[in-house]
């Protein structure tokens, strides 16, 4: 069972993933 909620938190994931992999890691 998928909650809309849900769905919305695995975008965003997959969006902050996308954006950690594209920019330069500074740490």
């Amino acid at each position: 069972m998928t909650t809309p909620f849900d769905e919305e938190q695995e975008e965003d994931t997959k969006q902050t993933e996308e954006q950690f992999l594209l920019e330069p890691t500074q740490t």
